[in-house]
């Protein structure tokens, strides 16, 4: 395996024999690591340990070249120890900001008992104690089990991953509590009869309806369409294009944060976002003939 291959470490830029020198010192620093892990009893793991530690070498020095807006030449120039240790300081950041964004999401969370944001919520807040930043930095130790409108992408590692997760999960619970709780309820219960067992997003259906209100420039707090308005929302999206489609989608999921107060941040973005990647499964509504199953009623 060569430096950087399969591993979460930036090796662009580097010649032939710095890939080289790179991978030996990364092995040199794996056995200081090792003995340390086993407090200096052995430099030899099982293989499967070996690669988590030399993985979480390699994301937590990869910390270290970001902290320091540094290239991958750094690894070959200075003293890895040294950038080891920036990376740790980065993350010892970073898990203290994710700690607070949870605690944020557990504070948002819309009284609605679903069990999947039930549980990992509060999984979640076990990780801040089962966190290992030393020894294996690019794991995550907690359950979770809550679909989001758009997953974090699986490159992400350790607490990057879990803030990523949280900052959407913030951003979700926003437009949520945005809305009347009996409205969003009834708006479930028409999306999805079991949606506190079932692992689904709760807040699909609110964007998806909120957009489509917007659309037609109706009230969106009014949260539910009625039959004559889908009619008219088909009419209004049936000449659309994919690209057309997306864009009216995002439009109208900026007016919606806008109405419900979330500003143009990032949590506007994400929305905005996450309402685009609805219009497949709008046009093939459209083509069906049947906006139901898409844009609800709350009756």
């Amino acid at each position: 395996m060569t430096a950087g291959e399969g591993l979460s470490l930036r090796t662009e830029g580097l010649t032939d024999e710095e890939q080289a020198a790179l991978q030996g010192r990364l092995w040199g620093l794996l056995s200081r690591r090792t003995a340390q892990y086993t407090l200096g009893d052995s430099s030899s793991v099982p293989e499967k340990l070996a690669g988590e530690l030399l993985e979480s070498l390699c994301f937590t020095l990869e910390e270290g070249l970001e902290a320091e807006q540094a290239p991958p030449r750094r690894l070959v120039t200075e003293p890895l120890d040294a950038l080891l240790l920036r990376g740790q300081d980065a993350l010892r950041v970073k898990t203290a900001e994710t700690e607070r964004l949870w605690r944020t999401a557990c504070l948002s969370a819309p009284d609605i008992d679903n069990i999947a944001l039930r549980d990992t919520l509060r999984s979640i807040g076990g990780f801040f104690r089962q966190y290992d930043l030393l020894f294996l930095a690019h794991q995550i130790p907690c359950d979770i089990d809550y679909q989001l409108l758009c997953p974090v992408s699986g490159e992400l590692r350790g607490v990057e991953y879990l803030r990523e997760y949280l900052r959407r999960i913030v951003a979700e619970n926003a437009l949520l509590r945005a809305f009347s709780g009996e409205r969003v309820a009834r708006l479930l219960e028409r999306s999805c009869p079991d949606y506190r067992g079932l692992l689904i997003n709760l807040c699909e259906p609110v964007l998806l309806n909120a957009a489509g209100l917007a659309l037609l420039g109706g009230d969106i707090g009014a949260l539910g369409l009625t039959e004559e308005e889908r009619h008219r929302l088909a009419e209004h999206l049936a000449p659309l294009n994919p690209e057309q489609g997306r864009q009216a989608l995002v439009q109208a999921a900026r007016m919606v944060c806008a109405a419900a107060g979330l500003g143009e941040g990032f949590a506007a973005d994400y929305l905005a976002g996450a309402a685009a990647e609805q219009w497949p499964r709008a046009a093939a509504a459209l083509a069906a003939g049947d906006l139901s199953e898409v844009f609800f009623s709350l009756k």
